[in-house]
């Protein structure tokens, strides 16, 4: 005996198991969404912790880092010592100084002189007034340092007439 459509949808065990597939539909998709929400809010906490674990620690890092300025103008053995456990320390809990080289990077460095040298063909730096640090790739402290640039009313030769 064939069953009609009819039939199938006055069924009460078809019916129900239409009814639990919709359910189970429904569940899933609500999980994912569930999940999906709880990543955005673990990820969100994490990076409000970090903000606020930097905002606590910067200004105190700053201070240190006006402390040791200090100790480094000094020719004191013990001052020395006492810098290179320091930053020992800081570089233990990811605060290391920026690397300071001859080419110049307005998001690591800052300028705060700036002389002209007829002798070199772009700008350099030339020597560190105060060292940068950084925390986690995050500039704390830019490296303050002096720099020499080529004269700027130089004349450019083109060489395509």
């Amino acid at each position: 005996m064939e069953e009609t459509n009819g039939n199938k949808q006055d069924n009460p065990e078809i019916k129900i198991l239409s009814d639990i597939q919709g359910d189970l539909k429904y569940l899933k998709d609500l999980f994912a969404r569930r999940l999906f929400d709880d990543k955005q809010k673990t990820q969100l906490i994490q990076e409000l912790s970090a903000a606020a674990r930097y905002s606590v620690i910067e200004p105190f890092l700053k201070d240190l880092f006006l402390l040791m300025d200090r100790m480094e103008k000094t020719d004191d053995e013990t001052a020395e010592s006492v810098i290179e456990e320091l930053e020992e320390i800081l570089y233990r809990r990811n605060v290391t100084k920026i690397p300071v080289g001859k080419d110049f990077n307005p998001s690591i460095h800052k300028a705060i002189r700036v002389t002209v040298n007829n002798n070199i063909d772009h700008m350099q730096i030339v020597g560190v007034c105060r060292n940068g640090y950084e925390m986690a790739g995050k500039v704390i402290r830019p490296a303050e340092v002096y720099l020499e640039k080529p004269e700027s009313n130089q004349t450019v030769v083109n060489n395509n007439h």
